[in-house]
């Protein structure tokens, strides 16, 4: 189970990182609104990770 977890955030934090990139390279509305979008579900999986495991 703590291997899964430590998996699952490795592969978290290259997303994240993805994201920042794309944060740098966003230009105009879309991209930005998607950049968001994007940025913002990579968090809700984080607090659904952080609350559902207890």
């Amino acid at each position: 189970m703590l291997d899964e977890s430590i998996e699952f955030l490795k592969s978290l934090q290259q997303q994240v990182q993805f994201d920042k990139e794309r944060m740098r390279n966003c230009q105009g509305h879309t991209s930005l609104c998607w950049c968001l979008i994007s940025t913002s579900s990579w968090m809700m999986i984080l607090d659904v990770f952080k609350y559902g495991v207890r």
